[in-house]
């Protein structure tokens, strides 16, 4: 939900914002319905390439800016997916609830809600998808304009 919200705010701020110009972009076949099939095939794979780079060096970076900002903040925090990974076969759920992520211990209490720390995952998915469906939005569209593609 997250992705969606975040890569769909983006694609709308891009658009009432004119960030990529007075006029929205374009398809390919709406600009010049007589184009070469490479020139799709051109579009599609510098685009997946684009938007997959764009989303593996934004996860770099965002991931420890958020750790960052939870630390200066002295917030609490822990991270599902490196967690997921270091348990190896053990899976917990995905929320942290009172009834916490493993079986429950005989005579253990009960967990505050001050205690439960924060997922960083969610901060971070939130950049990453919103800056990946600006980027299909207002940037591949430029760039395919200046390659004339």
């Amino acid at each position: 939900l997250v992705c969606v919200l975040s890569g769909t705010g983006a694609i709308w701020s891009g658009r009432v914002f004119h960030v990529g110009g007075e006029m929205p972009s374009i398809s390919l076949a709406e600009e010049s319905p007589n184009a070469p099939v490479y020139l799709y095939f051109m579009r599609f794979f510098l685009g997946v390439m684009m938007v997959l780079s764009c989303r593996m060096v934004l996860k770099f970076i965002a991931k420890p800016m958020v750790q960052g900002l939870y630390g200066a903040f002295e917030l609490k925090y822990y991270s599902y997916s490196e967690m997921c990974r270091d348990l190896g076969d053990l899976q917990p759920t995905k929320r942290y609830t009172n009834r916490m992520r493993f079986k429950p211990i005989l005579g253990a209490k009960e967990v505050t809600a001050d205690a439960i720390p924060y997922d960083v995952d969610l901060p971070v998915k939130f950049i990453v998808y919103s800056m990946v469906g600006f980027f299909v939005s207002e940037a591949c569209p430029m760039i395919f304009a200046q390659l004339n593609i």
